[in-house]
């Protein structure tokens, strides 16, 4: 269950490319400097459902670097885009994710905490913070530790 779940954070979806259309690459930001630190998840839904991760999960990032840490370790870079809402493209280099991207949108909740909404089927980047039954979306609000 945990191998799932870390695979599932991470977006792994089989035969995932690059998810940033060609117009959006050429708006990129650099690394988003608020979202740097040690985040913990305290709320997860997939595909309209409530979603269990392990108490050992946590998300590391470090301008654009990224660590997972838990159950596996997982790494690699972040590519932030200039966009509303807020997006970026998790790409993984070592672990699970390795060679794999994952579209993402984020945002910063008045409470502080980060939410972050997953495109696992790997087709479109999401557009709200909204999972729906029948797909592969996947939402984390993150508390920082």
């Amino acid at each position: 269950m945990r191998i799932a779940a870390w695979l599932l954070v991470l977006g792994i979806a089989a035969g995932c490319q690059s998810m940033a259309p060609p117009e959006q690459k050429a708006e990129i930001s650099g690394a988003d400097a608020a979202t740097s630190g040690t985040w913990v998840p305290v709320l997860a839904e997939l595909g309209g459902q409530e979603y269990k991760l392990g108490q050992d999960f946590r998300l590391v990032v470090q301008g654009d670097r990224y660590e997972i840490a838990g159950a596996q370790r997982d790494s690699g870079r972040l590519i932030f885009y200039a966009s509303n809402p807020k997006a970026f493209d998790v790409l993984g280099e070592v672990g699970p994710a390795q060679g794999l991207a994952i579209p993402a949108i984020y945002r910063f909740l008045p409470d502080g905490n980060m939410e972050i909404c997953y495109d696992l089927s790997g087709t479109t980047r999401p557009t709200d913070f909204v999972t729906h039954p029948g797909t592969k979306l996947f939402r984390v609000v993150y508390k920082r530790r």
